[in-house]
């Protein structure tokens, strides 16, 4: 790896540490999962605006309003995707672990491989094919790991499993989606316009299931506050900054890295235990990522 794609492996690590926080906020939001999905993405367009504004673009730089409006099935794409993936998921992390929820849709690696194939023209090559064997049983080890809690809440985690599963393929189009977006336009207005499309497609979806969409108290203005500033434009801002600067195909790799903020974070706050089995799965996939890394 040259120094340019060290400089993005960090940054894409960094995003995928914020993250691994967006599970903890949405188990403890006292509005319906969907919902909360959508004050995620509505109140991460104000701080969006105020950095666009500070970053600025030459006019002979600036995309032309035609051109966007065009293009505009390319943004509605990121923003469906993405709200597919949110939607499902925090859906999930409510009928599911933490744990498992981060571990069955982060092994979309192999599902964004092969579209990373098919649409880029991506080799795969023998170190990633090894590397996601290697993650892939760190992802076996760290499921077995919690089995214990599956055998006792079976159905309720099953359905979440399951839901987690449409969570992986929302989620591999989103990253491949998003890939291509960055290859035609400025990362910021990727996310301001897909980021709307996406709070839009959530209100739709959590007025429909019937949630309660305004919180309440104080603490749960903050809880999605700090969902929107941590997790949106902390961690999916840094990613969708570097993704088209690394193969998508390693990307989604090194963002199984949020599975072990997750699985620790949620150990300490929402009490969900780490055994070793978990350990040792949490060491393999991070060497699985390192074995990965582009040559």
């Amino acid at each position: 790896m040259n120094r340019s794609q060290i400089k993005s492996l960090l940054i894409l690590i960094l995003g995928s540490f914020f993250i691994g926080f967006a599970p903890i906020f949405v188990r403890l939001s006292e509005i319906g999962p969907v919902a909360t999905g959508f004050w995620r993405m509505f109140l991460s367009l104000i701080p969006l605006y105020i950095i666009s504004k500070f970053l600025g673009y030459p006019n002979n730089n600036r995309p032309r309003l035609n051109k966007i409006l065009g293009d505009l099935w390319i943004f509605i794409g990121v923003g469906f995707f993405f709200a597919g993936d949110l939607g499902s998921w925090h859906i999930a992390l409510h009928h599911t672990s933490v744990t498992n929820s981060l571990i069955i849709v982060n092994s979309t690696i192999f599902v964004v491989a092969i579209g990373a194939r098919i649409f880029y023209k991506e080799l795969i090559s023998k170190y990633l094919i090894a590397g996601a064997l290697i993650a892939f049983t760190g992802v076996t080890f760290l499921i077995l790991g919690s089995a214990s809690k599956i055998v006792v809440v079976h159905q309720e985690t099953l359905y979440g499993d399951l839901l987690s599963c449409v969570t992986n393929l929302f989620y591999a189009a989103y990253l491949l989606q998003l890939r291509y977006a960055s290859q035609k336009y400025p990362v910021i207005i990727i996310l301001f316009i897909s980021y709307f499309f996406c709070g839009l497609f959530l209100l739709i979806l959590a007025l429909i299931l019937g949630e309660q969409i305004i919180p309440e108290t104080l603490y749960g203005w903050t809880i999605v506050a700090a969902l929107a500033l941590v997790c949106q434009i902390g961690g999916q801002s840094l990613i969708a900054k570097e993704i088209k600067n690394l193969p998508v195909s390693f990307t989604s790799m090194v963002l199984l890295s949020q599975v072990l903020v997750g699985a620790f974070a949620s150990a300490i706050i929402l009490s969900e235990p780490i055994t070793i089995i978990q350990i040792a799965g949490a060491a393999l996939l991070a060497f699985g990522i390192y074995w990965a890394r582009p040559r």
